[in-house]
């Protein structure tokens, strides 16, 4: 009921009255209406007893008449005939308002059927009568029986009515009846005496009882009936008829009293007066009778015309109270409802519009206190009364919620310049302490120390990440933002080379397309998330695999797959609905940074994720990205060839154009306009994971040969598919050499001796999994990678994993000051590119650098001595050597000095003239070291120890502190 509308309940509050009226105005008509109903049928009755009482005013004439006739036959019958005719008439019409009669009391209309069939021996008992041996006393008797039967129908006036006036006047009537049939009684006896002079049998016993009847009739009649009543019978029943009947029957009485059975004495009674005054009295009270049956009939008329007009007024009443009413409740819940309705509609209006769109303006204003105070505007309800008052109350609130609003505004900013500030401090921070770590890794030789700075780099560079997050829930964007477009290969690169568990993320072959700059870092940082949740929630042994391509919609999808833990139908459920709504900022949000994170940024470029269940016999979980088109472009043609010295200077500004020391792409210079070079991938990729050039004995550098993508990228190296190292085919079937790539040294070996494929392609075919970076150009890399100073049994060791004991190369000087700066490691490739035919060329203009020429087959320098040693010492009996927990030994520095250095002084010299004369060389990055250092750790790691118990015991530091992360 509670729930009922206004309306329903204003209803009922005026039905439930209304129904209540409308029955006790039904009841009392219906009372009135049966009220009615009985007074009609009392004046049915009183029109039958009418009929009845002139039966027996009839049938007591003749049984006068037949006693007097059976008492001396020698009378004439002319009278007694006539009589029975009117008593035939007479029971005729009774028997007829009988019929008619109309009652709800059947046993009623029983009894005067029963006593109107006693009349019904009349006939009978007149046959009977006309018999010479008939008695004139037993003819008394059969009539009495008869009579006293049909005297008996008046009380049923009695019994149906119900009105006290007409119950007096039916018990007065019915007492007058009585005693008027107990007066013709006597008149009879009188008769019977006056014919013998005397009283046979019994006659004197029955005039007695006659005699008292009639007076306890009399008393009757004169202790209901009213003063009116009585005074009418006194009037009526009285004159000297009346008395002589009395005189008469009083001498006969007493003459009787007188004699004896023996000796009767002579009544003298005349039979004519007699007759004539005992008809005289039975008249008088016949009309008494008559005027009270009509004084009952009247006011039973009366009543009855009035119960049917009280009903009738009644009703009326009532239909005009309800038509009242329900007008007055038609006004009343109009005067209610239109008010609320609207009030409802203007809170609703507020609710969903007004003030929603008032906190967005108090919002975006600068002064909220000052927008505030002109956003509420009152409900249009003025009324006084207590809906008016309700108007004026949600007004009131509606002003507290527009000032928590103000409130939560200023408490929203101020938590997000606390978010904003804490994080600047934490990168700066972090900034500085990544610095710091670089410094560090340079200078270390210790493997074991180096491991746990690679560990804390990791470290350094989650925690970076993380200061973004917090950037991204306070609604602020990422600091580190580009300008030019980057190629996916080098996006999901960068992202790989924030992952901590990077070496166990396959990356498969990219699209030749370029992701645009102002969404490059968002992506990464999506990317690394991704990456860093399914690695974590993986086991070891088990890799993650990136694959991406473009879809029918020019969109680029990147998927993610692992064969971790994985998650239920449920989690995946609620996950993507996080990912595609991004819930408010609370407290659970913190628990899965990652996640909402990964919401906002992708809702902030319109980038799709969404988390699917991994269907392979393994399990795990497939995340798939989907960068819109409009952030998606095709790798534009290469700019025309310049010189070595601009290319240079070029790709410098380049390298460290972005706040984060992020480097920009930057293609190969073609010679040829017309036809582009196959394009490599650098920039973003290469700051985090550039590799390591090799100092070769003439100085150079093998930057200024093309090198394997395995050098390039420091990742995990494997050839794409359906590629054979030693036919010498690329993957679509065709040679090497031509697709115009040469190799100025021939590779048989990779670190430690693990064979090494030719480089194949520079571009990945489709269906490979060629690593990450490959097909990068070597002047972003020359830009980023400096030269730095290295002890000369690192140059030595350095020199030799590269390069097999029964291979060589020609040593070559730089022709010129430009090539010098090439051999660094910062040049293009000697000034020249490749075409798409292999070809060599130049562009119009421009001086072109003369082609490497081709190295010998081995070639010596004055590290060989200390080479020479080293060997010696490796040769000699292997003593035990403690080792660390990742399985590395642990090495006493220059504890195995050799003599000799990689180069000769003199060379020496001669290179760092060479060197000043090119141009300065910027500082290297943190990005760049953390890049290379991570390329030697992984080469170490995966040539001493390929075993899974070394990789899980590497893994167990930093992944003790990290159980307690939930996937994201």
């Amino acid at each position: 009921m509670r729930n009922w509308r206004l309306r329903t309940k204003v209803i009922a509050v005026i039905v439930v009255p209304t129904l209540t009226a409308l029955t006790l105005a039904g009841l009392r008509a219906a009372g009135d209406l049966d009220r009615a109903s009985e007074f009609q049928q009392t004046v049915d009755q009183v029109d039958l007893a009418r009929s009845v009482t002139d039966v027996v005013h009839e049938l007591q004439k003749e049984r006068n008449l037949m006693v007097a006739w059976l008492a001396d036959r020698n009378t004439a019958r002319a009278a007694l005939d006539d009589q029975i005719r009117l008593v035939d008439d007479a029971v005729r019409r009774a028997q007829d308002a009988a019929v008619d009669l109309d009652t709800d009391e059947e046993e009623a209309k029983q009894r005067y059927n029963i006593g109107l069939q006693r009349l019904s021996a009349l006939p009978a008992l007149r046959s009977i009568a006309q018999s010479e041996l008939y008695q004139d006393v037993n003819a008394f008797t059969r009539y009495s029986d008869v009579l006293d039967t049909v005297v008996r129908l008046g009380r049923e006036i009695n019994t149906a009515v119900t009105d006290r006036e007409l119950l007096r006047d039916g018990t007065i009537i019915q007492a007058l009846s009585e005693g008027k049939e107990n007066i013709a009684k006597e008149n009879a006896i009188l008769q019977i005496a006056a014919a013998r002079d005397g009283f046979p049998a019994d006659t004197l016993s029955r005039l007695r009882d006659a005699q008292a009847a009639a007076r306890g009739a009399d008393a009757d009649f004169r202790a209901n009936a009213s003063t009116t009543q009585e005074q009418l019978y006194n009037d009526t029943v009285a004159g000297v008829e009346v008395d002589r009947r009395e005189r008469i029957m009083a001498s006969a009485l007493a003459a009787a009293e007188r004699g004896t059975p023996e000796n009767p004495e002579p009544l003298g009674i005349n039979p004519a007066e007699l007759t004539d005054y005992g008809t005289v009295t039975a008249e008088h009270m016949r009309a008494v009778e008559i005027e009270l049956l009509k004084q009952l009939r009247g006011d039973a008329t009366v009543l009855a015309d009035d119960a049917t007009e009280s009903a009738w007024r009644d009703a009326a009443l009532v239909l005009v109270a309800l038509l009242l009413a329900v007008g007055l409740m038609a006004i009343v819940t109009r005067s209610l409802l239109t008010p609320l309705r609207v009030l409802r509609r203007e809170a609703l209006e507020v609710a969903n519009r007004r003030l929603p769109a008032s906190v967005q303006r108090i919002l975006a204003d600068p002064d909220p206190a000052e927008a505030a105070k002109h956003a509420v505007e009152p409900v249009a309800v003025f009324t006084r009364e207590e809906t008016g008052q309700l108007a004026r109350s949600f007004d009131a609130v509606q002003e507290q919620a527009v000032l928590m609003a103000t409130e939560q505004a200023l408490l929203r900013d101020n938590i997000n310049s606390i978010f904003v500030n804490l994080s600047r401090r934490s990168q700066t921070l972090v900034e500085r302490q990544l610095s710091l770590i670089d410094r560090l890794e340079q200078d270390e030789q210790d493997p074991d120390q180096l491991a746990s700075l690679f560990e804390l780099d990791h470290l350094a560079t989650r925690m970076r990440r993380n200061s973004e997050s917090l950037l991204v829930l306070s609604g602020t964007g990422l600091s580190r933002q580009l300008n030019r477009p980057v190629p996916a290969s080098e996006v999901v690169g960068a992202a790989v080379s924030e992952v901590e568990h990077y070496a166990r993320i396959e990356v498969a072959s990219a699209p030749e397309v370029a992701v645009q700059g102002r969404a490059v870092s968002d992506l990464v940082h999506v990317i690394a998330e991704l990456l860093d949740n399914a690695t974590f929630f993986s086991e070891p042994e088990k890799k993650v695999i990136v694959r991406m391509a473009m879809t029918r919609k020019k969109e680029l999808a990147i998927q993610i797959t692992d064969q971790g833990v994985g998650m239920s139908e449920d989690e995946i459920n609620a996950a993507n609905a996080r990912l595609a709504d991004p819930p408010d900022l609370d407290v659970a949000v913190t628990r899965r940074m990652g996640l909402y994170v990964v919401a906002r940024l992708a809702k902030r470029h319109n980038i799709i994720v969404r988390l699917r269940d991994n269907e392979d016999i393994e399990g795990g979980l497939i995340a798939r990205i989907n960068v819109p088109s409009d952030l998606v472009q095709p790798v534009g043609a290469a700019p025309r060839s310049m010189s070595a010295t601009s290319t240079t200077s070029s790709l410098q500004a380049a390298a460290f154009d972005s706040p984060t020391g992020i480097g920009a792409s930057m293609p190969n210079v073609p010679s040829v306009p017309d036809t582009p070079a196959p394009v490599r991938n650098s920039g973003i990729a290469g700051a985090f994971t550039g590799g390591m050039p090799r100092l070769r004995p003439d100085g150079s550098s093998d930057e200024t040969r093309d090198r394997t993508p395995q050098e390039v990228s420091g990742y995990p190296e494997y050839s794409p598919t359906g590629y054979d190292p030693n036919n010498g085919q690329a993957p679509n079937g065709v040679p090497a050499e031509a697709n115009g790539q040469h190799e100025d040294i021939e590779h048989t070996q990779t670190l430690f001796g693990a064979p090494l494929p030719d480089p194949g392609p520079a571009e990945p075919q489709a269906g490979g999994y060629p690593p990450l970076g490959a097909g990068r150009p070597a002047e972003a890399d020359a830009a980023i990678d400096a030269p730095t100073e290295r002890l000369p049994i690192y140059e030595a060791v350095l020199s030799q994993w590269f390069e097999s004991a029964d291979t060589g190369s020609h040593q070559r000087q730089p022709a010129d000051p430009a090539e010098q700066v090439a051999a660094n490691g910062n040049g293009a490739t000697n000034g020249s590119a490749t075409n798409g035919n292999g070809t060599n060329g130049s562009a119009p203009g421009e001086q072109t650098l003369p082609d490497a020429q081709p190295e010998p087959a081995a070639w010596t320098s004055p590290g060989d001595d200390g080479w020479l040693a080293a060997q010696a010492l490796l040769a000699a009996p292997a003593e035990e050597e403690p080792k660390t927990t990742a399985g590395l030994p642990k090495r006493v520095p220059k504890a195995h000095l050799v003599p000799g250095s990689a180069a000769p002084r003199g060379q020496e010299s001669a290179e760092e003239t060479t060197t000043a004369g090119a141009p300065p060389l910027p500082p290297r990055t943190a990005d760049a070291v953390r890049g290379r250092m991570s390329s030697f750790q992984q080469g170490v790691r995966r040539g001493r120890h390929a075993l899974i118990e070394a990789y899980a015991g590497d893994q167990s530091g930093p992944d003790a502190s990290r159980t307690d992360e939930e996937q994201e």
